[in-house]
């Protein structure tokens, strides 16, 4: 028998404006590790220090996620939520 595949989701709610989002953990990542590698070759080609770059990159992306997309409130609440993957 197959073990059920489920998918965990972050829903943010501001408190400030009250807007509802939602993102998977692996959108973070994956956003964060695509972002910051375009990031560390700019930085290569112009001598600067490439991982202080990438590091920075990576704060950035997940600030972005963990914001308000309406407002840019910090101020937000997340639940997890768990779905079973449909087939």
């Amino acid at each position: 028998m197959k073990a059920k595949e489920i998918i965990k989701e972050i829903k943010c709610k501001c408190n400030q404006c009250g807007k509802i989002w939602h993102y998977l953990p692996s959108e973070k990542t994956s956003q964060t590790l695509t972002e910051s590698g375009k990031d560390m070759i700019q930085a290569s080609a112009c001598c600067c220090n490439p991982i202080g770059i990438l590091v920075g990159g990576l704060r950035q992306k997940q600030r972005e996620l963990d914001e308000c997309p309406n407002c840019n409130s910090k101020d937000v609440n997340k639940e997890t939520i768990y779905y079973e993957k449909r087939k």
